[in-house]
C-alpha cells in the first residue's frame, strides 16, 4: 500500500512507487545505522542491482544483520525486491564450494561473513578465495579477505588491500570502511612501540570501538579482552567489555565485568547507569504487574539515554510503547530522541499519537504542524 517505505541507492526509483516513500541509503553504510534506519522508518522493502555472479548491492550488511531478514520476492532483469522481515533464522542453507548459481554464491558469500563474526578469519578467506572469478573480483569480497587477513594478523597484506581502495575506481563508497581498517592496522602496528602497558591498553580499546562501530561485535570483544589483559587497571576497556556484553545479550558477563569496573571506580557515572540497568533487567526476570515492569522499563531507558547509547535506549522505549501504547511519557521521550537524531518522520509519528490522545493541546498540535513543514 502507499504508506509502504522503500529504501534504494537510486532515488530515481520514485518515479515510479506511485506515492509510496524512497529512502536513499548507501549500500557501505555501516551496520548499527542499516539496522536502526529500517526500525525507525519501518522499511517494508529493499530495491538492490544485483551484480554478474549474484551479489546484490545490499549484500553485506543482508549477512551481518542478525536483526532482520531479507527475502527475494521479486526480480526484474538485474534489479530484484527485497522483502524486509523483523526476524532472523540463523539456520540458514549452506552452500558447497562447487555451487556457482546465483544462490550458492550469497550462501557463500553469507557464510564467509558470518565465520569472521565466529572468530574463524582463516576460514572466511578460504571461502571467499574460493568464490568463481567473476565473483572474486568484486570490490565487497576483495574488501572481505582484507578483513580476515587483518584479524589473522597478516597486517601488510591486509594493509596492501585497503590501500588500493584509496585509487580504485567506483570505489567511493568503501573508502570509508577501507579508512577505518587502515586505522586500526596503524594502532595494531603500533602496539609494539607502545612505551607501556596503559598505552597498548589504551590502543586496543581504540581498535575494539571501530571494530564494534564496523558490526564486528565478537573481534571487538575479544580485542577488548586484549587490552583488559594488557592492563587491568585501564578502566575504560573494562566498563566498555561491560557494556558491550550487556548490548550483545551476555548479561552474565556484563555483570562479570561492571563488578571488576566497580573495584575500579565505584562512583563512575558509568558504573552506577550500567548497576541499574542491569539490577532493573534481572529484577524483570521475576513475575511483576505490567505498571512495575514499565517503570522498570522507564529507568532503564533512562539510564541508556543518560549514557548516550541512543538506539538502546529507542529499543526499549519501543517495548514499552507495545505494552502501553498510551503512555505519554514514553511517547514524548520517542519524540525527543528521533529529534536529537534528526528523523522527523518517526518523531512526527509520536507527536501525532500524543496528539491523538491530547486533543485539546493546542500547543503540542503547533508541534506537530512545526514537524510537517519541515517533512
Amino acid at each position: 500500500d502507499s504508506s509502504e517505505v522503500v529504501v534504494c541507492r537510486w532515488k530515481e526509483l520514485g518515479l515510479y512507487t506511485d506515492g509510496r516513500k524512497v529512502l536513499d541509503v548507501d549500500p557501505q553504510v555501516l551496520l548499527q545505522p542499516f539496522e536502526s534506519f529500517l526500525r525507525d522508518y519501518n522499511v517494508h522493502y529493499i530495491v538492490t542491482v544485483v551484480s554478474r555472479g549474484g551479489l546484490r548491492e545490499y549484500e553485506q550488511l543482508f549477512a551481518q544483520s542478525t536483526r532482520y531478514a531479507f527475502h527475494a520476492i521479486c526480480r526484474i532483469a538485474n534489479v530484484e525486491i527485497v522483502k524486509v522481515e523483523k526476524s532472523r533464522d540463523l539456520n540458514e542453507p549452506v552452500a558447497s564450494d562447487e555451487d556457482s548459481s546465483e544462490t550458492g554464491v550469497r550462501a557463500r558469500f553469507r557464510r564467509a561473513i558470518m565465520l569472521l563474526e565466529h572468530a574463524q578469519p582463516d576460514e572466511c578467506e578460504r571461502i571467499l578465495s574460493s568464490l568463481p572469478t567473476r565473483v572474486r573480483r568484486q570490490a565487497p569480497v576483495i574488501m572481505n579477505i582484507g578483513v580476515a587477513k587483518e584479524f589473522e594478523g597478516e597486517l601488510d597484506q591486509a594493509n596492501g588491500i585497503f590501500t588500493q581502495f584509496r585509487t580504485r575506481q567506483q570505489a567511493g563508497s568503501f573508502v570509508q570502511q577501507s579508512w577505518y581498517h587502515l586505522e586500526i592496522i596503524s594502532k595494531l602496528k603500533g602496539l609494539s612501540l607502545a612505551q607501556s602497558a596503559a598505552e597498548r591498553a589504551q590502543d586496543l580499546h581504540f581498535v575494539a570501538a571501530y571494530y564494534w562501530a564496523l558490526g564486528y561485535q565478537n573481534q571487538s570483544l575479544l580485542t577488548l579482552d586484549r587490552s583488559i589483559a594488557a592492563d587491568s587497571t585501564f578502566f575504560p576497556s573494562m566498563i566498555f567489555r561491560s557494556i558491550y556484553s550487556l548490548q550483545n545479550g551476555d548479561t552474565a558477563k556484563s555483570e562479570y565485568y561492571l563488578e571488576r569496573s566497580r573495584r575500579l571506580d565505584p562512583t563512575n557515572t558509568l558504573v552506577v547507569s550500567m548497576s541499574t540497568i542491569l539490577g532493573n533487567l534481572k529484577a524483570l526476570h521475576k513475575p511483576r504487574d505490567v505498571q512495575t515492569a514499565i517503570s522498570m522499563r522507564v529507568e532503564i531507558a533512562h539510564q541508556l539515554l543518560a549514557m548516550g547509547m541512543l538506539e538502546n535506549a529507542i529499543d526499549e522505549l519501543l517495548t514499552i510503547v507495545q505494552m502501553d501504547p498510551s503512555n505519554q511519557l514514553c511517547l514524548r521521550e520517542l519524540a525527543g530522541v528521533y529529534d536529537r537524531k534528526g528523523r522527523y518522520a518517526p518523531e512526527l509519528r509520536y507527536l501525532r499519537k500524543l496528539a491523538d490522545l491530547n486533543p485539546q493541546d493546542l500547543a503540542l498540535k503547533g508541534e506537530v504542524n512545526d514537524l510537517l513543514n519541515r517533512w
